[in-house]
């Protein structure tokens, strides 16, 4: 990691599935109004609403130019559509379901220039997208464990003493 990595602040977004994560995430960044609904279907990767969409840890980011993209360990692929975007996610959802995905990093996507209201820039802080806590299925589940375990701080509880960890309530 970079110096200017560890120098900058990391927010990490972590909850409950489908309670507008990332649409917080993308309101913070400058995602337009014009551009909001656009921005997220494509980043539902195909999945309907009420269903969990972020399939793994996911940094978002203004692309330089029209173009979406997105970066997995290393490699960046480039997307001049939004189906071919939505198309990709949706390869790495079912990779991620099928317990083939590693990601020892989070994937990185940049979206198109043109979503951003006026010339906002980069954002100052980097913003993490974990997937939601209560996935439905197994392997998802495991998955969202293994993230929260890795990018979100545990910490006792400050209204204990016995210093048990925090926990989300149940729903």
């Amino acid at each position: 990691m970079s110096e200017k990595a560890q120098e900058e602040a990391y927010v990490v977004v972590f909850g409950r599935t489908q309670v507008g994560k990332t649409t917080l995430i993308l309101d913070l960044m400058g995602i337009s109004d014009a551009a909001l609904l656009r921005v997220s279907k494509v980043l539902r990767g195909g999945r309907d609403a009420g269903q969990s969409a972020t399939a793994t840890a996911m940094e978002y980011s203004q692309s330089g130019d029209d173009r979406w993209s997105l970066e997995e360990s290393g490699v960046v692929r480039f997307f001049e559509g939004d189906a071919d975007m939505a198309s990709a996610l949706c390869d790495l959802r079912q990779r991620m379901e099928a317990g083939a995905l590693e990601c020892l990093a989070p994937c990185r996507v940049a979206i198109p220039l043109g979503c951003f209201v006026g010339d906002m820039g980069q954002p100052i802080v980097r913003m993490l997208d974990l997937p939601g806590a209560g996935a439905s299925g197994k392997r998802e589940q495991s998955h969202v464990a293994t993230l929260a375990q890795r990018y979100v701080p545990q910490r006792p509880d400050p209204t204990c003493r016995t210093g048990r960890r925090t926990r989300f309530p149940e729903a």
